[in-house]
């Protein structure tokens, strides 16, 4: 791998191998080191990788933050590419790969054939970068200092001149003149020319990755094959590695750099550059149906898009129909001839939209180069000791392998829940953020129960009557089953586990059900133990579990025989129960789809299939208060002349009754949970809270926020009750099926740590300490905060945006109104700026989608209201601009105000501008405490000599938590190894589910089990694109529409 290392302004490149690096720094020191034996060594002084950017997929110089090395597994990957560089990756070790037009992250197990790695365009020796962050006398020492490709120049030039079948040692180091005479001595000796390439024979795979390397100073692609040819000796054959050079474009960037002496070298050399005219090896890899679907949606034709490209119409006809791919040169003609063709059109804000973020997408797909995966091969005897990896600050790729191919790396919270070892729950605001913190803590605790607990309902309409227009409202709700899953796996984690983690919503404090009756309803099964088959089928129908012998999917098990199988609510397997006689022989888990054998249990818990769940006395004594209950409430309602509401309630509340006595359960169970648990009226309800043991640990994030929503559910929960119950449609009982009342919420709390860059007064009234933890692990200060005038603010502001998004930053603007917002963002996208806004009235999941988008590149304007604030991790942005800062109000307030200032805080560049003709109060208070925290920032690090580091995370959303996979023997099993019918069937029937959800419009859904039948077809050899025929995830609502038709 090519390193350069920082010595005091200037970078020196250092051409090792990963290996040598970690083995030399980790023998003279361990700064960490992993429960699972990983040795981590933070480098001494800075050293600098090339890295990919995944978001605007821009090649960086990032510096370095942990050298890695832990113990080799069994097996490892090699993957190799068409144009013959290689890396060698773990099964889990993380590559970026380019598939079906879009970047994704998979593991080196999962790379295949097809799929593309980015490739550095270009290596520099000079990066302005380097020189602005180590700040203005630095960039001076830079400029006064020669850069480190020149040093030692005499004695390197004189190194470099000696004759040999390789580049010499040092080469790294050499300028640009240099290097070039360096490869024109070793073409002199080794190279040749043919008709339409150039290339270099030689002796090792080593020696060819440093020739690739060495032409990547020039932009110059190689590509390395192996041969067998005769020995230069004369001595037999051997193997030697071909460096070969071609395409016009490459071979015209050769002839230019390096000087050939024999003159019928050069002569040939030109020959070869022009005939190589029209032929090139620069490609983007895009799905070309995604081009024409683009084209379509502006209703642009073909012929049209092609003129103003510059391209032929058969040209752009072959790039559609996906008989040839398009060359750099030709996609970023065809993205900006669309650019222009959207803005001088009259289209809706949608398909402009659509269009134009596709053109930047071809655009940031032009910035590397791509080797396409020809092979990856498993390495079943890996003979090293050890792996190696490196952490590299905010991207976490870098370069590596042979030839130079981009690979990936594979806490305040965290150390405290270590450090205590008690149950902790993590309190958050919304399920977003929930879900991304749970993914972290998975990271920081991977042998913990680390649980995710949200409502588990996709769509929820609460049941409603509106008195004043007679309108009743019946509950509508759609349950998200893999959540309603992590959350029976949260309850049970907390029942069996005491090293148990989770992370919740505020739902969190609704009623659940008890305890006592979830433990006391559940079975625990040895092998060897006496169990009489019926009885246990009885139980299992107790605990709320369906007998399907058809559809075995989870809560249902099915009976053959002697043999009991059936399906936990926390899981995809099966549980099957063997029984010789009235004794259970064995207990095995098989996967449903394959029936393969994953282990086997010598004892087993099953666990009720519903919280809400009560024992057969418990059942019948609340069916006899219920009736007690209905009784007293008709009487009421018939003294007072209220028939209509009497005969309402009488006829709901039997129905329910009957279906509590014949099946133990019934839609809205919830509402008798007062009877149904033996509670007093008005007492506390069970909840979440209640599985935990009495010595628990909780810390609530962004507890200004938190809090008070869960200060806030009691009330607008009873207010809908009380509407029900007064118009007969629910009984009193149901107003103790609510959410904790908050002094109920504090008695629940045992220790509470509250976590808040703005706490309020009553989290600082409640702790015994308050801890600032204004130093942070990345040296990052609070952003720079500049007050100006709001007259021209806007045109003030275009400015500072044009320079940030030259710097491939992003920017947050705020407002005071949703119209304002909308307006501001028509307006920035009539002047040419990608420019996107959200408030309340954006859907969650499309939220998640624009700060995706925005963290990705797909856009550099963020304009919003009140949603820019808590909990936004997005370090890209370093500019924060407050329109209308002097407007004193909740908007405006101090707490808001540091709120939003802290989201330039992720960014070493970070910076915010306040507009506004007057100082207020709030201004002044956010302002002197930002700069309170700056001026504390800056001293530490000047003190340890830490410098700032931009650290970015990678942004998790809730489908993404919920649609992973389990851990463990289940995840194993893959998809190709079923069977070719069983798969088909799936496919079949996953497709008719897709084509519901999207006629149901439930586009999210459908998007995702889309996602998933690409996976599956591919899989069994199917062409998933005659299907979906390639189509972006942004335009699939059309997408669908066009399918159903």
């Amino acid at each position: 791998m090519l390193l350069w290392f920082d010595d005091g302004g200037s970078l020196t490149p250092v051409r090792t191998t990963i290996g040598e690096l970690v083995d030399r720094s980790i023998e003279r020191r361990i700064d960490a080191l992993a429960a699972n034996g990983t040795e981590l060594h933070r480098p001494d002084r800075p050293i600098y990788t090339v890295s990919l950017n995944p978001r605007t997929y821009a090649m960086e110089m990032k510096p370095i933050t942990w050298l890695i090395r832990h113990r080799a597994p069994r097996s490892m990957f090699r993957v190799r590419t068409t144009c013959g560089r290689s890396v060698t990756v773990t099964g889990d070790h993380s590559l970026y790969v380019l598939r079906s037009g879009r970047l994704e992250l998979l593991p080196g197990g999962g790379v295949r054939p097809g799929d593309y790695l980015p490739v550095p365009r270009q290596l520099t020796g000079r990066l302005n970068a380097v020189a602005t962050r180590t700040g203005e006398a630095a960039a001076a020492k830079a400029r006064a200092v020669p850069v480190a490709w020149s040093v030692g120049q005499v004695a390197l030039r004189e190194t470099l001149g000696l004759g040999g079948s390789t580049l010499p040692p040092g080469w790294e180091y050499a300028d640009e003149a240099d290097l070039a005479s360096a490869l024109e001595r070793l073409f002199d000796r080794c190279g040749t020319v043919e008709e339409r390439s150039a290339g270099l024979l030689l002796r090792s795979s080593e020696s060819a990755g440093d020739v690739a390397l060495a032409l990547l100073r020039f932009g110059i692609h190689a590509r390395i094959t192996r041969v067998w040819l005769p020995r230069f000796d004369g001595g037999g054959f051997r193997w030697y590695w071909r460096c070969a050079i071609s395409g016009q474009g490459d071979l015209a960037a050769f002839a230019a750099h390096v000087d050939l002496r024999r003159p019928e070298r050069r002569e040939m050399l030109e020959r070869a550059v022009r005939a190589s005219q029209g032929h090139e090896t620069d490609y983007v890899p895009l799905t070309p149906r995604q081009l024409r679907h683009v084209r379509e949606s502006v209703r642009l034709r073909m012929r049209d898009l092609a003129r103003a490209a510059g391209l032929t119409a058969r040209a752009l006809s072959l790039i559609e129909r996906d008989e040839r791919m398009a060359t750099t040169e030709e996609m970023m003609r065809i993205a900006d001839a669309l650019v222009r063709y959207v803005h001088e059109s009259s289209l809706d804000a949608a398909r402009r939209d659509g269009a134009l973020a596709a053109a930047e997408h071809w655009r940031a797909l032009c910035r590397p180069r791509w080797a396409a995966v020809s092979a990856v091969e498993e390495i079943e005897r890996y003979d090293a000791p050890y792996v190696y990896d490196v952490s590299v600050a905010d991207n976490q790729t870098f370069l590596a392998g042979t030839g130079g191919l981009i690979v990936h790396n594979t806490m305040a919270m965290a150390a405290v829940a270590a450090e205590v070892q008690k149950p902790t729950l993590v309190l958050c605001h919304n399920k977003t953020l929930a879900a991304q913190l749970c993914a972290e803590f998975k990271e920081f605790f991977p042998n913990n129960a680390v649980e995710y607990f949200v409502s588990y309902f996709d769509y929820y309409q609460p049941e409603a009557y509106i008195a004043h227009t007679d309108t009743y409202i019946e509950k509508d709700s759609s349950i998200n089953d893999e959540i309603e899953r992590l959350r029976h796996s949260a309850t049970q984690a907390l029942l069996t586990r005491p090293d148990t983690l989770i992370v919740a919503s505020v739902s969190c404090i609704y009623g659940l059900g008890s305890p006592a009756d979830y433990m006391e309803l559940s079975c625990r099964i040895r092998t060897a133990e006496e169990w009489n088959r019926d009885a246990l089928l009885r139980k299992l129908v107790d605990m709320q579990y369906r007998r399907n012998d058809l559809n075995l999917v989870r809560g249902n098990f099915r009976v053959r025989g002697d043999t009991l199988e059936f399906v936990s609510v926390d899981e995809d397997l099966v549980h099957r129960i063997e029984f010789w006689g009235d004794e259970i022989s064995a207990i095995n888990v098989v996967n449903q789809l394959t029936g393969e054998y994953v282990e086997s249990k010598d004892e087993l818990m099953i666990f009720p299939a519903k919280h809400f769940i009560t024992p057969e006395e418990k059942m019948q004594r609340a069916i006899r208060s219920i009736e007690e209950e209905l009784r007293e409430r008709l009487a009421w309602f018939r003294s007072h002349g209220k028939l209509l509401e009497a005969q309402r309630l009488e006829m709901r509340t039997n129905y329910d009754l009957d279906m509590l006595r014949e099946v133990g359960y019934c839609n809205g169970i919830e509402n008798y949970s007062r009877h149904l648990t033996g509670r007093e009226a008005g007492s506390t309800p069970w909840c979440l809270l209640d599985f935990f043991p009495k010595d628990w640990l909780l810390f609530v994030d962004e507890s200004h926020v938190s809090l008070p929503q869960v200060r806030g559910m009691y009330g607008g929960d009873r207010s809908r009750k009380e509407s029900l119950v007064e118009h007969g449609f629910r009984l009193p009982s149901a107003l103790d099926n609510r959410p904790l009342f908050f002094e109920e919420f504090e008695q629940h709390l045992n220790q509470a740590i509250y976590v808040s860059a703005t706490p309020s007064s009553y989290e600082l009234g409640k702790s015994t300490q308050v801890v600032e933890m204004i130093v942070r692990p990345t040296g990052l200060v609070d952003p720079d905060v500049e007050v100006r005038p709001t007259r021209n603010q806007v045109d003030n502001l275009m400015e500072d945006i044009r320079e940030r998004i030259a710097r491939n930053e992003r920017v947050l603007v705020t407002t005071l109104t949703k119209k304002m917002a909308e307006d501001l963002t028509d307006f920035l996208l009539e002047m040419g700026f990608r420019v996107r806004y959200m408030h309340s009235e954006v859907e969650t999941l499309e939220r998640i989608a624009i700060l995706r988008d925005l963290r990705l590149g797909e856009f550099d304007v963020l304009v919003g209201i009140n949603l820019l604030r808590e909990g936004l991790d997005l370090p890209e942005v370093s500019l924060v601009a407050i329109l209308d800062a002097d407007k004193e109000g909740y908007l405006r307030s101090a707490t808001s105000l540091i709120q939003t200032i802290g989201r330039a805080a992720r960014n070493v560049e970070g910076k915010v501008v306040m507009y506004a003709d007057v100082i207020t109060e709030s201004m002044a208070k956010a302002i002197d405490e930002t700069k309170r925290r700056r001026a504390m920032q800056i001293a530490f690090n000047k003190e340890h000599g830490i410098e700032p580091r931009t650290v970015r995370k990678q942004i998790r959303d809730i489908l993404a938590q919920v649609g992973a996979p389990p851990e463990g023997a289940a995840a194993a099993v893959k998809m190709d190894r079923l069977p070719r019918d069983v798969a088909l069937a799936m496919a079949k029937d996953m497709e008719q589910q897709m084509k519901l959800a999207a006629a149901n419009l439930e586009f999210e859904k459908a998007a995702a089990l889309r996602d998933e039948l690409v996976e599956l077809r591919r899989q069994i050899g199917g062409n998933e694109s005659v299907l979906f025929q390639g189509k972006a995830p942004k335009i699939f609502a059309s997408s669908l529409t066009e399918l159903l038709r």
